[in-house]
């Protein structure tokens, strides 16, 4: 027998791990790590480290201090719970942010949120109002199809964002935003935080005016007519030269209300 040969051993492992879990930075954004274990060859001394794979970048980031408090075992089971089957899927990701926040695990439920695209958003939107472009931002349309289709505290979050965003950046919205954000509130029993949002804006906010007429409007329709004179006279004190407020005053309440 002739003389020993060396023999050429190669281990493959391709092994793939259920690694697909939820790690929750301090900022509150979901990171989804894929766990794999490399192909080692006899010379490697140790694997490879594992490799963190993030996902795009969020079309949409919510800010948020608080760490998780969901832990590994408590998402699964929640998704056992509330999404049997099927675990992909643009609305099967709505559903579990909801079941998210619904059980107080608002950073994961932003998380979820935050791993959903543009393309996926365009395609809920248009397939709710068919012929609806996407454009921009989105998230005022989103928000009013998300709690049209009972999604309460994801809609919540979402248009409460948006609007403090808004507000601090002195950008126009549109006043469908709030009307939404106040349906939001009125269903979820918080109506305080929204007349704490409409005199918190400030007067030099592009929208402040049609605001205040718009909550006026909303209390009188609810029959709350001595709320809604008051929010008129407060916002014509401070914009005497608003036509469209005088002539809501006068449509309202008769000229002589006008102050």
């Amino acid at each position: 027998m002739k003389g020993k040969a060396f023999a050429a051993a190669a281990v493959m492992v391709v092994a793939s791990l259920v690694g697909l879990y939820y790690h929750v930075t301090e900022t509150g954004t979901t990171k989804v790590v894929m766990k794999q274990e490399k192909q080692i060859s006899p010379a490697t001394s140790a694997p490879p480290a594992e490799k963190e794979v993030s996902p795009a970048q969020p079309v949409y980031q919510f800010s948020t201090a608080a760490p998780s408090s969901a832990g590994m075992g408590d998402v699964s089971a929640l998704i056992s719970r509330y999404l049997p089957g099927k675990q992909d899927g643009f609305e099967t990701r709505l559903k579990l942010s909801e079941a998210l926040y619904e059980n107080n695990y608002a950073p994961d439920a932003r998380g979820i949120f935050n791993s959903l695209n543009d393309a996926d958003i365009c395609g809920f939107i248009t397939s709710k109002t068919p012929g609806a472009r996407c454009e921009g931002d989105m998230r005022a349309k989103l928000g009013e199809l998300l709690y049209a289709d009972g999604y309460l505290k994801l809609a919540k979050d979402l248009l409460t964002a948006l609007v403090s965003e808004s507000t601090a950046r002195m950008t126009n919205v549109g006043i469908d935003a709030f009307k939404t954000l106040r349906s939001a509130y009125r269903s979820s029993g918080e109506m305080a935080k929204y007349e704490s949002l409409i005199e918190s804006i400030p007067e030099s906010y592009p929208l402040k005016p049609e605001i205040l007429m718009d909550a006026a409007n909303f209390y009188a329709e609810e029959g709350n007519k001595e709320k809604a004179k008051s929010i008129l006279t407060a916002a014509l004190d401070k914009f005497p030269q608003n036509t469209a407020l005088h002539a809501f005053m006068e449509s309202r309440f008769g000229v002589e209300s006008v102050q």
